[in-house]
């Protein structure tokens, strides 16, 4: 993916789908201090790590990258991010925990973090963010108990995890 991208300053989508790009998403993509929506949607050719620097994109309210070959932890500094609505982070492979930081994105009405290789619980702090509508973090390997607040989100889903306690999850989610 070129750097030059980093140049367009002004740019307020940008959407790859299925393009034929190789290599990472470039850091200079933080730069980009008007871009609002962010998609890279089926670009199985880009690897590398989700940049850090797109926590300086602090115009996004939608960032979405589905497949790829990504490696690494979904940054913390995404809770820089303050007028986030929309996160898909789905089958791209990442690894680690999801981010307290996640927890400060006050505007978030949709996390989706299924199919990746995400580990540990699911932070108390996702459950202050009242605007949630969607939240589906299916096929991981998260572990620990399923929230209370889990319950408040209409469409949840948290199946093909290692919970402990999914048998006493609410209905509204499926375990």
């Amino acid at each position: 993916m070129p750097t030059e991208l980093g140049l367009l300053t002004n740019l307020r989508t940008l959407w790859l789908g299925h393009s034929s790009f190789t290599g990472s998403i470039p850091t200079e993509i933080g730069y980009l201090s008007q871009l609002k929506k962010f998609q890279l949607i089926n670009c199985d050719s880009l690897s590398g790590t989700l940049p850090a620097g797109l926590g300086r994109s602090t115009s996004l309210t939608s960032l979405e990258v589905v497949g790829g070959q990504f490696t690494g932890n979904i940054p913390t500094q995404l809770g820089y991010l303050t007028l986030l609505a929309k996160l898909i982070l789905r089958d791209a492979n990442f690894v680690g925990t999801i981010p307290n930081e996640l927890g400060t994105l006050t505007k978030m009405n949709t996390l989706i973090l299924k199919e990746n290789a995400l580990t540990g619980s699911i932070p108390t702090v996702i459950g202050g963010l009242n605007m949630m509508t969607k939240l589906h973090l299916q096929n991981n390997n998260l572990t620990g108990v399923v929230p209370f607040f889990i319950l408040a989100p209409p469409a949840c889903n948290l199946s093909g995890n290692l919970f402990s306690n999914s048998s006493n999850a609410p209905a509204t989610c499926a375990t």
